[in-house]
């Protein structure tokens, strides 16, 4: 699992960067593109997870 508190230091983009930059649209598509990658990792644990449970309630 996931630490929460590590997401809000792992995608912090810090105000070194002239908004109107190109640096800072790079560093905006680094960032997104991480941020993608760990959406579909929190994705496909949720499938495996919910794939597997086996708690249903059959009488």
């Amino acid at each position: 699992m996931l630490e929460p508190e590590k997401w809000t230091t792992e995608f912090d983009l810090q105000q070194t960067f002239e908004v109107d930059s190109l640096e800072y649209l790079e560093a905006l598509e680094v960032m997104t593109d991480r941020l993608e990658t760990r959406v579909n990792f929190c994705k496909a644990h949720l499938m495996m997870v919910t794939c597997f449970d086996v708690t249903c309630c059959r009488r």
